[in-house]
């Protein structure tokens, strides 16, 4: 009997259908893909204010001169930068254009910034890249002039003077210029320009019989006031714009007018910050922009910008040091490159040459 009942409990469970698995849970639906990106050169958004540097792209390593192409749509005018340098602004193109563009500090990176404006000058459009100018090959000294001697020159300041109204400075034609102290007006006498109170800048002209003898030499000198944006620094020969570290007074028999310079000497030495001017290494590059009355045969006047910077280089290099001279180099063209541009309203070079 009992073997009966446990066959019958073994069928009954048997008998009974296995629980149903539990459904599984709905699957939900791929969230959507967002649409794509506006094209800026699609019709439905070419409406919007546009400018584009399509050439070079970023980080590209640029031939010297380099082709800058850029596109710009529903504009006035646009401007074109390298490295905070204006390097053309005038009224947009229909589509693209190509321009030319010569990039100082080659090897060093770059960085063309395009900017779009409506009439009115508003900006609505902006793009930049960043590139290198392949670096210039020629790195030759140039022809060897000789060892030649070291002096300094500067404009003299009338706010280190006081403001004595002893001595009538004149022009060519005896017309007053200004009235100074008599010890601005014999430092004048020897470093050829000096900045006024006023920040006017006058400049050596020529000798004049109606002009106060100078303290040192007894000549009689006229001056003539300058363009403060031309020659920020004074004007050498043949109306050159002095440049701080850069400009050199020479004897014209042994160097020429506009020759450009190379001392190895300079090269890599640090100049001081003083004046606002300086904090930078020099290269060795210098252009002969002057002459001077004790400029002669192996003399050279180096164009230390201020007093101040002169005695902070009288420290380094004192004068009478010799410095093997050559002239006509190839590796300082980019210092003939950089007198052409700056004689536009084109910006300043970061190493202080104002």
């Amino acid at each position: 009997m009992r073997a009966l009942l446990l066959i019958a409990l073994l069928a009954a469970c048997q008998a009974q259908p296995e629980p149903e698995a539990p459904p599984p849970p709905p699957q939900e639906a791929p969230a959507p893909l967002p649409p794509p990106a506006a094209d800026p050169y699609l019709a439905e958004s070419i409406d919007a204010p546009l400018v584009r540097i399509l050439a070079p792209a970023e980080e590209d390593v640029v031939d010297n001169p380099a082709i800058i192409t850029i596109s710009t749509y529903n504009i006035h005018h646009y401007e074109l930068y390298d490295n905070r340098v204006l390097v053309r602004r005038e009224t947009a193109p229909l589509e693209h254009t190509d321009i030319t563009w010569t990039m100082l500090d080659t090897g060093l990176p770059h960085t063309l910034e395009l900017f779009g404006y409506t009439s009115d000058g508003t900006e609505v459009a902006y793009d930049r890249v960043r590139v290198i100018p392949m670096p210039e090959m020629d790195l030759s000294k140039g022809d060897l002039v000789g060892s030649l001697w070291i002096s300094y020159y500067y404009v003299s300041q009338e706010v280190d003077f006081g403001v004595r109204e002893e001595i009538v400075l004149r022009d060519p034609q005896c017309v007053p210029v200004a009235v100074v102290d008599y010890r601005f007006m014999s430092e004048v006498c020897v470093e050829g320009t000096g900045r006024l109170l006023d920040s006017g800048i006058i400049n050596f002209a020529s000798r004049c019989d109606c002009a106060i003898p100078c303290t040192y030499g007894g000549g009689k000198i006229c001056y003539t006031e300058l363009a403060k944006d031309r020659y920020p620094w004074g004007s050498g020969a043949a109306g050159a714009s002095l440049i701080p570290f850069r400009s050199l007074a020479v004897d014209a028999n042994v160097i020429p007018h506009d020759t450009l310079i190379y001392m190895e000497e300079w090269d890599g030495v640090y100049i001081p910050a003083r004046d606002g001017l300086g904090n930078f290494v020099h290269d060795g590059c210098f252009i002969a922009h002057d002459v001077g009355g004790w400029i002669k045969n192996d003399h050279f006047d180096f164009f230390s910008g201020t007093h101040a910077m002169w005695l902070a280089l009288e420290r380094i290099v004192p004068t009478r040091t010799r410095f093997t001279m050559y002239m006509n180099s190839g590796r300082c063209q980019w210092l003939r490159d950089y007198i052409k541009t700056s004689r536009a309203p084109r910006g300043n070079r970061p190493d202080s040459l104002d």
